[in-house]
């Protein structure tokens, strides 16, 4: 993971990182921008040759209604106003009425997409162009036709009944020139397999069609299994409202055209599968991302090669750089080629050898140091002890009292003996112990019953090597500071163990004067480094800390909690020493 973290902010892969990035975004840009212009262009052709198709079946239904509204006019000739004006049975109006109908057909004003022309006067009788004469009433087709026309002349008429089958028609009424009175009706069938051919013809792909519906959506002519799902959604999209002369939309997958058959009030529709119609649009799209990837890769090929060869010198300053901090001052660079990296290289090179001779020189300079500030934080150890000491002693031997002298001296020569240590700096912590009980003894003599003690160190940390003068000028300062101060006396309990990190953890409590919130926030900010203290109590157990952090590191030291009227309590935690050699 640690190389994981290094290789993902090397200055090399934050390039190819940039690099990509960046390249991405520049291609993603161009091909969207490409894309977007050519799919737009495609979606125009496509749906402009869509409307074309359904325009020119536009046209060729038009045409094929104009042609049977132009025969519609010719209901007021002669021929065809002498069979509604007739009597009887109108034979000779008839006869001549198919005369003529066969003459437009050989002149082929009558195209071949006219099935039938019906005549109906108000009689009930009828003449249409293939049977000849009939009476309505013995034909149900032929009245179906006629109902029809009479309900709705002058538009386009489709009829699928049982009696009619599919069925086109235009009809309009024949009305007499003077007074305009209906004289009979007229009607147009129209061929409905021209019209089939027609959408037939209609050349859409595989998957498109044509097909012809009415007002409402229904689909007429060219109904397949696809137009009623395109003529819903048209008519959805609409509102169920009469649509445009010209739509176009898509429609689920579909793209569909659609052109207004105004005279009947139908729709051409033409629809085609958007996949299908966009074909040339997906082609070329595979080639544009191919050639994109392409460039792309070639691109990061070349970049690769180029970061590699600009890192180069970078990475073998690196590594050098990361072999001096773990400790290796002759890690030197080489340059290998002359350019800025090499000045770099130079100048790396020159400043370890002179933070080298720095390090060396400092190390001899804070060894003496080091040597200097402890003496002086010892012997800032309270000497008013010893004069004290020595003048209780006198007081003794002047009394009389030569037995306590004596083991006054006694413990005062253990005290020093041990304090002085053949000027070893580390003792073990029994030797501490011993030195403390020295020290409690004599202020217990001086004290009389103003003092008690109680000392409770683990077994197993006795040979383990302390900081010695550690205990003892806590233990000083709580009686100075904290019982001496109390008329009644006080205890003193000191306990030892060590903690899950092997760390020798000492609290020394008493119940004496304590201290006040601001006097304890003092000692504690000198603690911490923050401010010096004035006050004696303070001072003393600074010099402690000091020491211990000069020696173990600024984890380690003293901690200190008190109550005014109550007691304190202060915790020492500082590292064993694991070796021998005892000097510092």
């Amino acid at each position: 993971m640690k190389w994981l973290s290094r290789r993902l902010l090397s200055i090399r892969t934050q390039m190819v990182i940039v690099f990509v990035v960046c390249s991405l975004i520049i291609a993603s840009l161009i091909a969207a921008v490409s894309l977007h212009v050519l799919y737009s262009a495609m979606e125009k052709q496509a749906a402009a040759a869509l409307s074309d198709v359904a325009s020119r079946i536009n046209t060729e239904m038009q045409s094929l209604i104009d042609e049977a509204t132009r025969l519609l006019n010719w209901g007021n000739v002669s021929v065809v106003s002498d069979f509604f004006y007739g009597e009887g049975v109108r034979h000779r109006q008839a006869s001549a009425v198919v005369a003529a109908f066969q003459d437009l057909r050989d002149s082929r004003m009558i195209g071949q997409g006219v099935e039938n022309v019906y005549l109906f006067d108000t009689d009930g009788y009828g003449y249409n162009e293939r049977t000849g004469l009939f009476y309505l009433k013995e034909n149900e087709r032929t009245q179906a036709i006629f109902d029809a026309v009479v309900g709705a002349t002058d538009t386009l008429i489709y009829l699928d009944g049982e009696a009619t089958g599919p069925c086109l028609l235009l009809g309009t009424a024949v009305l007499q020139i003077a007074t305009h009175n209906v004289l009979g009706y007229m009607a147009i069938e129209l061929r409905t397999d021209a019209i089939e051919n027609v959408l037939v013809d209609a050349t859409l792909g595989e998957g498109g069609a044509c097909f012809i519906a009415d007002a409402h959506g229904m689909p007429l002519f060219g109904a397949g299994d696809e137009s009623q799902r395109i003529a819903e959604g048209i008519f959805s999209q609409s509102g169920k409202t009469a649509l445009s002369d010209s739509y176009m939309n898509e429609i689920g997958p579909d793209l569909v055209a659609v052109s207004r058959l105004t005279k009947a009030g139908w729709y051409i529709v033409g629809y085609a599968p958007m996949q299908e119609l966009m074909s040339e649009f997906y082609e070329t799209l595979e080639w544009l991302l191919m050639v994109i990837a392409a460039a792309l890769l070639l691109a990061f090929t070349l970049y690769i090669f180029v970061s590699k060869r600009m890192t180069r010198p970078i990475q073998r300053l690196k590594n050098c750089m990361l072999m001096a901090a773990d400790g290796n001052l002759d890690a030197l660079a080489y340059p290998l080629s002359k350019n800025e990296f090499s000045v770099l290289e130079k100048q790396y090179n020159r400043m370890l050898t002179d933070i080298k001779a720095l390090i060396e020189r400092n190390r001899k300079e804070q060894a003496n140091v080091q040597k200097a500030e402890l003496r002086a934080l010892q012997a800032q150890i309270n000497p008013h002890f010893l004069y004290n000491t020595l003048d209780a002693i006198m007081w003794m031997v002047a009394a009389n009292d030569n037995a306590k002298a004596i083991e006054m001296l006694d413990q005062l020569s253990i005290f020093f003996r041990i304090g002085l240590s053949k000027g070893l700096d580390w003792i073990s912590v029994r030797e501490d112990i011993e030195h403390l009980y020295s020290y409690l003894y004599i202020q217990r003599v001086r004290y009389s019953d103003l003092l008690d003690f109680t000392v409770d160190v683990d077994e197993g940390m006795m040979e383990c090597m302390m900081l010695k003068l550690t205990l003892q000028p806590i233990v000083e300062n709580a009686i100075y500071h904290g019982i001496r101060h109390k008329k009644e006396g006080g205890k003193i309990t000191v306990t030892g163990r060590m903690d899950e990190e092997g760390a020798l953890v000492f609290q020394i409590s008493d119940t004496g004067a304590g201290m006040s919130l601001e006097e304890s926030s003092t000692v504690l900010n000198a603690l911490r480094g923050q401010e010096e203290s004035e006050r004696a109590s303070g001072f003393g157990l600074f010099n402690v800390d000091r020491r211990i952090k000069l020696y173990c590191g600024d984890n380690y030291g003293l901690t200190l909690e008190s109550q005014e009227g109550i007691g304190t309590t202060v915790t020492v935690r500082m590292r064993p020493r694991e070796d021998d050699n005892t000097n510092v």
